[in-house]
């Protein structure tokens, strides 16, 4: 900054800067953790097999890759 932080108003200034920063900070990391756990909740649970359509085509088009066994 262009203000000394040894003036009231660079101290001011500061403050601002460095609380207003950390509050954004802490709203970030919030709003992240609960992205997280939002899609952890919806993560299928263990023993189902999701649809994968892009795989499933690939695997009905292509023979598999064996040059021992032909």
């Amino acid at each position: 900054m262009f203000l000394s932080p040894m003036s009231r108003i660079g101290s001011g200034m500061a403050a601002i800067s460095l609380y207003g920063g950390l509050l954004l900070f802490s709203g970030f990391l919030l709003y992240d953790t609960q992205h997280v756990v939002r899609r952890a909740e919806q993560y299928p649970a263990p023993g189902t097999v999701a649809f994968d359509s892009r795989h499933l085509g690939m695997q009905t088009r292509l023979p598999p890759f064996d040059p021992i066994n032909k």
